[in-house]
């Protein structure tokens, strides 16, 4: 030392690595929606220092990187390398879903940067016909009963003809819509 000068002996640098092995994941769009179910997709884009286990998380609400702010998981069995999916049900009709993957090995946990969101569609209306009233030679009063919109208001069309077309609209003599 001597005149605002630093003297060191024996000085050591060690570098590490910033990889600490953690693998990494991300979420791919939702696939065969129904109005109950769904297949959840995603793909781990690096397996860091070993093949991680996979959680996938789902619910109606957005539950973040936090496990208990989501509605439902489930943990697929094995380790995962490349793409995974798992099919899901218990869903509502016409209704908006979110879905994340978490990855998990021996070096830590990573969440998908970002979820991903899938509408289930409505239930296809019911409907049942009612019998025929007012019946005259020229004319009859038909009309039908509507027992389930599918969660939206249908269009609601009678067909009629002197044969039977079964559930082939263009095998009707005639339509009529009735709103």
């Amino acid at each position: 030392r001597g005149n605002g000068r630093s003297h060191y002996d024996n000085l050591r640098l060690d570098a590490s690595p910033l990889n600490t092995g953690i693998a990494t994941v991300s979420n791919q769009a939702a696939t065969s929606i129904t109005a109950s179910g769904a297949t959840l997709n995603g793909t781990v884009t690096d397996i860091g220092i070993g093949a991680p286990t996979i959680t996938i998380y789902w619910g109606a609400n957005d539950g973040g990187f936090i496990p208990s702010n989501w509605e439902q998981s489930i943990t697929l069995s094995g380790t995962q390398s490349g793409s995974f999916s798992n099919a899901i049900s218990g869903l509502s009709p016409n209704s908006t879903y979110f879905f994340t993957s978490r990855a998990t090995n021996a070096g830590g946990e990573s969440w998908a940067p970002t979820s991903q969101e899938f509408e289930t569609p409505p239930l296809p209306p019911a409907v049942s016909n009612n019998p025929a009233s007012d019946i005259l030679s020229t004319t009859a009063t038909v009309g039908a009963t509507v027992t389930s919109t599918g969660g939206e208001n249908p269009e609601v069309r009678i067909y009629y003809g002197t044969t039977d077309g079964g559930t082939s609209t263009s095998a009707w003599n005639s339509s009529i819509v009735l709103g």
